[in-house]
């Protein structure tokens, strides 16, 4: 193994992980929805990067194909969806939702 080939992970662990989901998680938890929004962008962007870099430098592995498929999970489904949750649940004139509150 080179230590050119584990430079994507590094890259995907830093930012995939340990800032992106857990920052727009708890941002939306504090009705803090634009930061929240953009984290999610910013995912996007080190998501491109890391998939750049990987090719780049032909550092592709199966454990980086499922890291990254985990990644995208949290970044592109869970931090969305709990980001559109906790901005509706917050509206008082969506009546239909006042079942949905977030504790």
């Amino acid at each position: 193994m080179s230590a050119s080939s584990g430079l994507p992970l590094s890259i995907w662990t830093t930012t995939q992980v340990s800032s992106c989901p857990e920052e727009s998680l708890w941002s939306a938890a504090n009705e803090r929805f634009a930061l929240a929004a953009w984290m999610i962008i910013y995912a996007v962007l080190t998501d491109r990067l890391d998939g750049l870099v990987a090719r780049a430098v032909k550092g592709t592995s199966e454990l980086g194909a499922q890291l990254d498929s985990f990644a995208d999970f949290l970044n592109f489904g869970v931090a969305p969806a709990y980001l559109v949750l906790t901005y509706l649940s917050g509206r008082q004139d969506l009546y239909f939702l006042e079942d949905l509150q977030v504790q």
